[in-house]
């Protein structure tokens, strides 16, 4: 699936378990309760994504070395992009998230635990009862990150189309 458009696609509670996914378009999809642990999500683009309670143990969610017409490094960097993204819940434990862009993400009660985060971007982003046990947090930007609250949502609302999605 590397390279795919899936921009606003549904894949709640789908295995997509050691999947590829490289620079792929998956901006606004719905993967609450997905399970891509393993998977391969290099330069993927997964602003404003549903992902409440997905499954992304060992994923790699980094940056793309951008190449020239030669196939030479140019020094540039693509991110995986969670800008906005909604992982509540979600599981990244031993996750790769060196260079990726998490501004204004809700990971409230995720668990990142043993997880690579160099240099990982946390402005904004919502990181109440987050588990970053084993985790070293200093090269990621997390000056403005929130510890309390979240944004305004209907908890009730949310659960009901969570549990419809994926299921007890």
């Amino acid at each position: 699936m590397s390279g795919a458009v899936l921009t606003g696609t549904a894949m709640n509670g789908a295995n997509l378990r050691e999947g590829r996914f490289v620079m792929s378009e998956m901006a606004n999809s719905r993967l609450a309760g997905a399970d891509l642990s393993e998977s391969l999500l290099e330069g993927a683009n997964l602003e404003a994504a549903d992902m409440r309670g997905a499954i992304l143990t060992g994923a790699r969610l980094v940056a793309v070395d951008l190449k020239d017409a030669s196939g030479k490094k140019t020094g540039r960097l693509w991110p995986a992009n969670l800008t906005g993204a909604n992982l509540a819940g979600a599981n990244l434990d031993g996750a790769d998230l060196s260079n990726a862009r998490l501004t204004g993400a809700d990971l409230r009660g995720a668990s990142i635990r043993d997880a690579h985060v160099e240099n990982a971007d946390f402005s904004g982003a919502y990181i109440a009862d987050v588990d970053f046990t084993g985790t070293e947090t200093g090269d990621a930007a997390m000056e403005s990150a929130i510890t309390e609250g979240g944004p305004e949502t209907d908890q009730e609302d949310d659960e009901a189309l969570l549990e419809a999605a994926v299921g007890d």
